[in-house]
């Protein structure tokens, strides 16, 4: 399980949804931390802002996991820590990371040289399996560090979801959609699900045998209430800035967002 949280100013828009007006707490270093898969319990515990989570076991956000439900590979998505990580990583390359060589030659074609310091922690960890708690400012690189990771679990001979990615706006969504997008390289086939955008297109993409879909609570519960956005076969979850949906009352639609999850 995975929970990013990400220290960011709140954005002025949030299309039409009400928006998280607490200040965040200031954080100098991306931190990251390992959750233990039994208990949910993060291995030392602290507090953190905004989340993003994979999997399920720490789950929900507000006691960093309690949730009897597990992933059977929980994944990653979030800001790294762990001091010796992040100093190890200072002269870590892509290829130190564990990552496809498919996605190695992409990374490199869309100008990626070297990784964050919480992409050269978080990747490695996330691709174990550990569950994670991350924390880190924006512009940090967040989006490749749980996408990556996330990206290389995704079978590509089957036609079923098996990435989902919460976020709490529309806006937030298509950064992390267009994001997604020059990391995998057409290697997967991506769907977004947000309020405000024609739900018929929505529907087509997921049909024609989206693996990973991006976008807010709300209108992936529309898409699971229309028997159409099935995860059964669901290997990654994260929760983008997890916090914020709480704030923003988006907690009892994520709950139930994850109860259909394997």
């Amino acid at each position: 399980m995975v929970e990013f949280h990400q220290v960011v100013e709140p954005e002025s828009e949030h299309s039409g949804e009400s928006r998280c007006t607490e200040k965040l707490p200031e954080v100098d270093s991306p931190h990251l931390e390992t959750v233990d898969n039994n208990t949910g319990q993060p291995d030392s515990a602290s507090r953190l802002c905004q989340q993003t989570v994979c999997g399920r076991n720490a789950w929900p956000p507000e006691t960093c996991g309690s949730s009897s439900t597990g992933f059977s590979q929980p994944l990653i998505g979030g800001p790294p820590s762990v001091e010796h990580l992040l100093s190890e990583s200072k002269e870590t390359s892509f290829q130190d990371l564990g990552l496809h060589k498919k996605t190695l030659k992409n990374l490199a074609a869309n100008g990626y040289e070297t990784p964050s310091p919480i992409q050269a922690a978080f990747i490695p960890i996330a691709l174990t399996g550990k569950d994670c708690i991350g924390q880190a400012r924006t512009g940090t690189g967040k989006t490749a560090a749980f996408m990556l990771p996330a990206m290389e679990q995704v079978d590509a001979s089957d036609p079923s979801i098996q990435v989902l990615v919460l976020a709490p706006t529309r806006e937030l969504s298509e950064q992390v959609m267009e994001e997604s997008r020059k990391l995998c390289g057409g290697r997967i086939r991506l769907a977004l699900g947000v309020g405000g955008r024609p739900i018929v297109n929505q529907i087509r993409k997921i049909e024609s045998g989206a693996q990973a879909i991006i976008g807010t609570p709300g209108r992936m519960i529309d898409l699971l209430q229309r028997n159409v956005l099935h995860l059964d076969r669901l290997k990654v979850a994260v929760l983008d800035e997890a916090d914020r949906m709480l704030d923003m009352g988006f907690m009892p639609d994520v709950k139930k967002i994850i109860q259909k999850c394997p």
